[in-house]
């Protein structure tokens, strides 16, 4: 027998047989009809701009039914969801640019939600290096500003040998930073830029040389009535 226009919710069966010798005998149960789809899942905060290929989606859903998240139409993996109405799925193989993160929950009758979408944006890619502009080979100073250019918005870092001397955001393409404390004789200079997301340039190095000490004394010498100037 086939049942029809069942609603929603609790449908009460009642099955009835008689035989030939009109003795009947009737057993009662009951159909629960939920044929409703659960609500689509809700992301927690998901940034716009990551600088990484994996990102662990967080959220809420109906109580035990299953997310699945998409990149696109790709399945990136699925969770159920907790007592609480939380869920925790780490998606990889996000590509440069734009991706697009789709959720689905369904539920344990088989009945799916409407897709929840976002969108993220990775930029794992590093800066390019900044360039000195101004860097001469030997300097007769222990303080020096150098300067140069890098990635617009770029956080520069200028390091002397290992250390820090100082930092610049480099707003409009361009960098000058103060060098102090150099020593006398050879000094490397190294630059790195540093974009929003983290995501870090090689480093540029040179060679500046501190040279303080003064010129040889010349002296005078005589030779026939006639004056010499030669260096010590």
């Amino acid at each position: 027998v086939t049942l029809n226009n069942m609603a929603e919710g609790t449908n009460n069966i009642t099955v009835n047989a008689q035989n030939s010798s009109g003795t009947s005998s009737s057993n009662a149960t009951f159909i629960f009809v939920d044929s409703i789809a659960p609500n689509a899942p809700t992301f927690n905060s998901i940034p716009g701009t990551i600088n990484t290929t994996s990102f662990a989606v967080t959220g809420t859903a109906e109580a035990s039914s299953i997310v699945k998240i998409y990149i696109g139409n790709t399945f990136a993996g699925s969770a159920n969801v907790n007592g609480g109405g939380t869920f925790n799925i780490t998606v990889t193989g996000l590509t440069q640019n734009i991706n697009t993160i789709n959720g689905t929950a369904t539920d344990a009758l088989g009945n799916v939600s409407t897709t929840r979408a976002s969108t993220i944006y990775v930029d794992s890619v590093t800066p390019s290096m900044p360039v000195f502009t101004n860097l001469p080979a030997t300097i007769n100073t222990t303080s020096y500003v150098v300067s140069g250019t890098a990635e617009t918005n770029s956080l520069v870092s200028v390091y002397l040998n290992s250390t820090l001397a100082g930092t610049m955001n480099a707003s409009a393409g361009t960098f000058t930073i103060t060098v102090n404390s150099l020593s006398v004789g050879s000094n490397t200079i190294n630059a790195t830029a540093q974009d929003a997301l983290n995501n870090i340039s090689n480093t540029t190095s040179a060679q500046i040389f501190v040279d303080q000490a003064p010129p040889v004394t010349p002296s005078i010498t005589t030779n026939g009535g006639a004056n010499f100037i030669t260096e010590n």
